[in-house]
């Protein structure tokens, strides 16, 4: 359904408009497939999120984890108050205050009153069974609300960074590219035809050149930024290729 949304959006917006915020799209629908998956929200039909709103939250969380800090690297008086006339403070007390607001409206829907629970609970849910027998059980460490609002920010922001930014990396790599788009594009219309309008994964196992466009784009633009770099210290053949 997600993708069904997406491709429509794209397609109306290029009949509509020269150009197409590809980034925005992606991210949203992206956004969309992890809030449904991990925590049983539409975001096409709750209250609290809109398009707009989802790809400012993901750009205040990468924020988050890119702003320099002085104190990172000088812990202590000194560092906080370098930090502090930098504006770096409060610019980032900010950039929490909007995603912690976000990560908390995720958990008020979950405590609504009447809340309807389907058979397989999220994870969310799981927790908030866990806080409310912790003092049954007796355990020394106490989860809060601290650490749910902390898990769903953690969620979120992993499940749409990476899918989202590989899907980016692919399509730039296809239209810095245009040999290997068409090839892609002629693969996809000769195997599965140009009345296809959705493709399922069936679909996908028969699309060789597909597959390696995908495997290419995951080894050139890996989603974890700080694995380190990968080289053969000799000559092996991997599948016939050397």
């Amino acid at each position: 359904e997600e993708n069904d949304l997406l491709v429509k959006k794209l397609s109306d917006s290029s009949s509509r408009r020269p150009t197409v915020n590809l980034k925005k799209a992606i991210f949203t629908s992206v956004a969309s497939i992890v809030c449904r998956v991990g925590f049983r929200v539409n975001l096409h039909k709750c209250e609290f999120m809109d398009e707009d709103s989802i790809s400012d939250v993901m750009h205040k969380m990468e924020l988050i984890q890119t702003i320099p800090l002085f104190s990172d690297s000088f812990p202590g008086r000194v560092g906080r108050f370098v930090d502090w006339i930098s504006g770096q403070k409060k610019r980032l007390g900010d950039l929490f205050s909007d995603v912690n607001t976000f990560n908390q409206n995720i958990l008020d829907d979950h405590l609504k009153p009447g809340r309807r629970v389907v058979e397989s609970s999220d994870i969310i849910d799981v927790m908030i069974d866990m806080i409310g027998k912790q003092d049954e059980d007796g355990d020394s460490f106490k989860l809060s609300t601290d650490h749910l609002r902390a898990m769903i920010g953690g969620i979120f922001t992993a499940g749409v960074s990476t899918s989202g930014s590989t899907m980016i990396w692919a399509m730039t790599e296809l239209i810095r590219s245009p040999r290997v788009m068409k090839k892609v594009q002629d693969e996809i219309r000769t195997t599965l035809g140009d009345k296809k309008e959705r493709i399922t994964e069936e679909d996908v196992t028969k699309l060789h050149y597909f597959k390696l466009m995908v495997k290419e784009t995951l080894r050139l633009h890996p989603p974890a930024p700080f694995l380190l770099p990968r080289e053969t210290l000799s000559h092996v053949k991997i599948q016939g290729y050397d």
